[in-house]
């Protein structure tokens, strides 16, 4: 009878792992500041927009990542975007300086305060990231592979 082995070497596996885990950071960040730029961009194009500010104040912010993953935000700083994106109850708006200024039929009216009846969220921000998944996915898949091919891995 005739005997196989297979012997099975990993000595260089803690090296290559090593190379990895100091590759994966910059793939990380390169991959969270991609998927932020297309969420960014998605919600630009999902957001309500009147006079263009919330639209405008949407953007991606720094990045940081290390071997276990990166994080990137996607920000929209206008005053009303907290409320455009979850909703808001019923409330009064108080004019800062003399009066608050607004138009209705065409007439400008003055008011001290005015009762904002509420309204629903438009999750513009909610509805970008999930559109952008599909491609999310894609970008972490193409730089993981990256960072394999470059340690010699892949």
């Amino acid at each position: 009878m005739v005997a196989i082995a297979v012997v099975i070497d990993t000595s260089g596996l803690d090296a290559a792992c090593d190379a990895l885990r100091r590759a994966l950071p910059a793939h990380n960040v390169v991959a969270a500041v991609e998927i932020a730029a297309g969420v960014a961009a998605t919600a630009r194009v999902l957001c309500p927009s009147r006079t263009g500010e919330l639209r405008e104040s949407i953007q991606v912010g720094d990045a940081s990542g290390d071997e276990d993953g990166a994080v990137c935000e996607v920000v929209a700083t206008a005053p009303h975007a907290r409320p455009v994106e979850e909703g808001a109850k019923p409330h009064i708006i108080r004019a800062h300086g003399k009066a608050l200024r607004f138009e209705v039929g065409g007439d400008v009216i003055f008011r001290k305060s005015v009762m904002h009846p509420g309204m629903q969220g438009r999750f513009y921000m909610r509805r970008a990231a999930e559109v952008e998944q599909p491609e999310a996915s894609r970008i972490v898949a193409r730089e993981l592979t990256e960072a394999l091919h470059e340690t010699g891995l892949g």
